[in-house]
Protein backbone atom coordinates (compact mmCIF):
# COMPACT_ATOMS: atom_id res chain seq x y z
CA UNK A 1 0.00 0.00 0.00
CA UNK A 2 1.40 3.65 -0.83
CA UNK A 3 0.59 6.04 1.09
CA UNK A 4 0.37 9.99 -0.14
CA UNK A 5 0.53 13.54 1.74
CA UNK A 6 -0.17 16.38 0.18
CA UNK A 7 1.50 19.88 0.25
CA UNK A 8 0.15 22.86 -1.30
CA UNK A 9 -0.83 26.37 -1.68
CA UNK A 10 -3.69 25.59 -1.99
CA UNK A 11 -7.11 26.35 0.38
CA UNK A 12 -9.23 24.07 1.92
CA UNK A 13 -13.03 24.27 2.45
CA UNK A 14 -12.87 22.23 5.56
CA UNK A 15 -16.66 23.11 7.20
CA UNK A 16 -16.96 24.34 10.56
CA UNK A 17 -17.49 21.56 12.98
CA UNK A 18 -18.08 21.15 16.65
CA UNK A 19 -14.78 20.37 18.05
CA UNK A 20 -14.28 17.45 20.48
CA UNK A 21 -11.13 18.69 21.74
CA UNK A 22 -9.22 21.76 21.37
CA UNK A 23 -5.53 22.43 22.78
CA UNK A 24 -2.01 24.26 22.25
CA UNK A 25 1.16 22.25 22.00
CA UNK A 26 3.05 25.37 22.09
CA UNK A 27 1.85 28.85 21.95
CA UNK A 28 1.96 29.03 18.10
CA UNK A 29 0.53 25.59 17.27
CA UNK A 30 -2.80 24.63 17.89
CA UNK A 31 -4.74 21.01 17.58
CA UNK A 32 -8.17 20.78 17.08
CA UNK A 33 -9.68 17.53 16.49
CA UNK A 34 -13.36 16.28 15.70
CA UNK A 35 -13.58 13.32 18.06
CA UNK A 36 -12.77 13.97 22.13
CA UNK A 37 -9.70 13.24 22.34
CA UNK A 38 -8.32 11.06 25.89
CA UNK A 39 -5.00 11.49 27.98
CA UNK A 40 -3.44 9.30 25.64
CA UNK A 41 -3.66 10.70 22.49
CA UNK A 42 -3.20 14.18 23.61
CA UNK A 43 0.13 12.98 24.88
CA UNK A 44 0.93 11.43 21.88
CA UNK A 45 0.04 14.22 19.71
CA UNK A 46 2.51 16.78 21.53
CA UNK A 47 5.03 14.09 22.09
CA UNK A 48 5.13 13.31 18.68
CA UNK A 49 5.36 17.08 17.59
CA UNK A 50 7.87 17.92 19.61
CA UNK A 51 9.80 15.28 18.80
CA UNK A 52 9.47 15.94 14.73
CA UNK A 53 10.33 19.23 15.79
CA UNK A 54 13.07 18.61 17.96
CA UNK A 55 14.70 15.95 15.37
CA UNK A 56 13.89 18.06 12.67
CA UNK A 57 16.89 20.98 13.70
CA UNK A 58 19.54 18.39 14.78
CA UNK A 59 18.73 16.56 11.72
CA UNK A 60 19.13 19.28 9.10
CA UNK A 61 21.78 21.24 11.51
CA UNK A 62 19.36 24.33 11.28
CA UNK A 63 19.36 27.13 13.22
CA UNK A 64 16.05 27.58 15.23
CA UNK A 65 16.21 31.06 15.73
CA UNK A 66 16.49 31.17 11.45
CA UNK A 67 13.09 29.60 10.99
CA UNK A 68 10.03 32.14 11.21
CA UNK A 69 7.70 29.29 12.80
CA UNK A 70 4.48 30.84 12.55
CA UNK A 71 1.21 29.91 13.70
CA UNK A 72 0.11 25.63 12.89
CA UNK A 73 -3.77 24.94 13.28
CA UNK A 74 -3.82 21.16 13.02
CA UNK A 75 -6.79 20.27 12.35
CA UNK A 76 -7.56 16.02 13.41
CA UNK A 77 -10.40 15.07 11.06
CA UNK A 78 -12.97 12.27 11.35
CA UNK A 79 -11.16 9.78 8.81
CA UNK A 80 -9.27 9.73 5.78
CA UNK A 81 -12.28 9.83 3.53
CA UNK A 82 -12.44 13.64 4.55
CA UNK A 83 -9.02 14.10 3.62
CA UNK A 84 -10.42 12.51 0.18
CA UNK A 85 -12.77 15.10 -0.62
CA UNK A 86 -13.05 17.27 -3.52
CA UNK A 87 -15.58 19.35 -1.19
CA UNK A 88 -13.86 20.17 1.55
CA UNK A 89 -10.51 20.39 -0.44
CA UNK A 90 -11.24 20.97 -4.02
CA UNK A 91 -8.25 22.09 -5.56
CA UNK A 92 -5.87 19.17 -4.82
CA UNK A 93 -4.84 17.19 -7.82
CA UNK A 94 -3.68 13.81 -5.74
CA UNK A 95 -6.72 12.22 -4.45
CA UNK A 96 -6.80 8.39 -2.95
CA UNK A 97 -7.37 5.87 -5.65
CA UNK A 98 -10.90 4.24 -5.59
CA UNK A 99 -11.19 0.65 -4.44
CA UNK A 100 -9.29 -1.56 -6.28
CA UNK A 101 -7.12 1.14 -8.11
CA UNK A 102 -3.92 0.68 -5.76
CA UNK A 103 -5.25 0.89 -2.75
CA UNK A 104 -3.57 5.04 -1.75
CA UNK A 105 -5.19 6.70 1.04
CA UNK A 106 -4.35 9.86 2.48
CA UNK A 107 -3.15 10.66 5.47
CA UNK A 108 -2.52 13.85 6.17
CA UNK A 109 -2.20 17.39 4.01
CA UNK A 110 -0.41 20.79 4.61
CA UNK A 111 -1.53 23.82 3.41
CA UNK A 112 2.04 26.12 3.37
CA UNK A 113 -0.33 29.44 2.51
CA UNK A 114 -2.56 28.69 5.67
CA UNK A 115 -0.48 26.92 8.02
CA UNK A 116 -2.60 24.14 8.29
CA UNK A 117 -2.46 20.89 8.93
CA UNK A 118 -5.02 18.05 8.53
CA UNK A 119 -4.15 14.94 9.75
CA UNK A 120 -6.41 11.70 10.60
CA UNK A 121 -7.82 10.85 13.75
CA UNK A 122 -4.94 9.55 16.06
CA UNK A 123 -5.46 5.61 15.71
CA UNK A 124 -1.84 4.68 15.54
CA UNK A 125 -2.66 0.94 14.46
CA UNK A 126 -4.57 1.93 11.78
CA UNK A 127 -2.97 5.01 10.11
CA UNK A 128 1.26 4.57 11.15
CA UNK A 129 -0.25 7.83 13.00
CA UNK A 130 3.07 8.82 13.97
CA UNK A 131 4.83 8.68 11.36
CA UNK A 132 2.13 10.40 9.07
CA UNK A 133 1.86 13.32 11.63
CA UNK A 134 5.57 13.81 11.81
CA UNK A 135 5.69 13.75 7.72
CA UNK A 136 3.09 16.70 7.72
CA UNK A 137 5.26 18.56 10.16
CA UNK A 138 8.04 18.17 8.24
CA UNK A 139 6.24 19.92 5.43
CA UNK A 140 5.25 22.82 8.05
CA UNK A 141 9.11 23.23 9.04
CA UNK A 142 10.49 23.17 5.60
CA UNK A 143 8.18 25.83 4.93
CA UNK A 144 8.96 27.83 8.12
CA UNK A 145 12.59 27.71 7.55
CA UNK A 146 12.42 28.64 3.66
CA UNK A 147 13.76 24.89 2.33
CA UNK A 148 13.14 25.14 -1.09
CA UNK A 149 13.06 21.51 -3.00
CA UNK A 150 13.04 21.05 -6.95
CA UNK A 151 10.22 19.49 -6.23
CA UNK A 152 7.57 17.82 -4.15
CA UNK A 153 8.70 14.32 -5.16
CA UNK A 154 12.34 15.34 -3.95
CA UNK A 155 10.80 17.01 -0.77
CA UNK A 156 9.13 13.49 -0.20
CA UNK A 157 12.62 11.40 -0.79
CA UNK A 158 14.19 14.10 2.25
CA UNK A 159 10.90 13.56 4.33
CA UNK A 160 11.45 9.80 3.93
CA UNK A 161 14.75 9.52 5.09
CA UNK A 162 14.09 11.77 8.53
CA UNK A 163 11.48 9.38 8.76
CA UNK A 164 13.60 6.11 8.08
CA UNK A 165 16.39 7.29 10.06
CA UNK A 166 14.10 8.03 13.15
CA UNK A 167 12.05 5.10 12.76
CA UNK A 168 12.26 4.34 16.58
CA UNK A 169 10.27 7.44 17.52
CA UNK A 170 8.10 7.30 14.73
CA UNK A 171 6.34 4.24 14.44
Amino acid sequence: MMFISSSGHARDNYPDVEWGSQFFITTNVNVSSVHKLNKRQKKIVKNTYKQTEAKFFQYWDIDREKCRLGPLTIIIVKGHKELDSKKNFPNENTYADKPGEGGDIIFGRYYSYTNKLFIVPVNTGLYYWRANFSHEVVHYLFDECDIKFDSLEKEHVAIDMFLRDHRHLFY
